[in-house]
Parts: C-alpha cells; sequence; structure tokens
C-alpha cells in the first residue's frame, strides 16, 4: 500500500489534528513509496531501527517519535545516526503520541484498561481541552495479589 494512503488513513483514524502538544505527530520520515511490512514500537531506539532492518519493515509505528516541538532540532549525534538509518534503508516513520493514548478503541489508555480485566466507565483528565484518560472497574474481584501476578504474566510475554 502506499505510504501516503497509510499516513491519511492513520491521520484520520487518530484526529491528528485536533491535538496541540509537544509531540509532532504524523508522518515524521518518509521512505519508500509502498509498503509491505509494519513495524510497532513504544520508542524510537537503534535497537528498534536495526529489528526494522533485519525484518524488512517499510514502515515504523511509534508512540514516541523524534521530533518535538520545543526540541531544538540539531541534527547530529544519535538523532543523525537513527535519521540516516531510516533514510538509507527506506523506512518510513509515523508517530501518534496523545492522540494513541486517548484512542477510543485502540489508545494505550483503553488497552491497559482491557488487559486488567476493567469494564471501561467514563472519561477523565483534560489537556488542553481534550479529554486523554479512561477510567474502569474490575470485572472480577481483584486483590492486589492477583492483580501483580497477571501483570507479570502479561509483561512477561
Amino acid at each position: 500500500m502506499e505510504i501516503l494512503k497509510i499516513q491519511q488513513y492513520l491521520d484520520k483514524l487518530f484526529e491528528i489534528n485536533k491535538f496541540e502538544e509537544e509531540s509532532i505527530n504524523g508522518l515524521q520520515i518518509q521512505g519508500c513509496e509502498n509498503i509491505k511490512k509494519i513495524g510497532y514500537s513504544v520508542d524510537v531506539s537503534d535497537y528498534i531501527i536495526e529489528k526494522c532492518i533485519s525484518e524488512n519493515i517499510n514502515l515504523l509505528i511509534v508512540h514516541h517519535g523524534l521530533f518535538w516541538k520545543n526540541t531544538k532540532l540539531h541534527i547530529k549525534g544519535i538523532l543523525k545516526s537513527r535519521i540516516k538509518k531510516f533514510l538509507l534503508n527506506d523506512i518510513s516513520l509515523y508517530a501518534s503520541h496523545l492522540p494513541l493514548d486517548c484512542h477510543s478503541e485502540i489508545g494505550n489508555n483503553v488497552g491497559l484498561l482491557k488487559m486488567l480485566n476493567c469494564k471501561i466507565i467514563n472519561k477523565f483528565g483534560s489537556y488542553k481541552g481534550i479529554i486523554i484518560g479512561y477510567y474502569g472497574k474490575f470485572i472480577n474481584n481483584e486483590t492486589i495479589e492477583s492483580l501483580k501476578i497477571n501483570l507479570e504474566n502479561y509483561f512477561d510475554q
């Protein structure tokens, strides 16, 4: 699929234009035109970039991208190295920070509640006029010990 079509789809899905935040959400680096394989990560790291290269990933979608609005943009050091790897390997980078956090179906906050086996009750927490948090109630009677075991099992995967 064409990168620009994927970008348009993700921009619309995450409604990135309604967020005024520090992350520069959206397509941060444009690599090849046709995407065959997509990878996902919380952060951009050298390990993740090397994994993309070895796995022939054309598009990396991340929560924390390389570019932030209030960061001085000096392309040197680790940033230079990472950008160079993306460009030399024709890998695109798409970032979604708060839009991913608060998405009502696939967002980080909703996903965490589902993982904890909670029923979503309502939204809370305003960031510049946009509600970004969710809260819920355990479906089963969880104890601290059972919650600890569930979390350890989940993150041990």
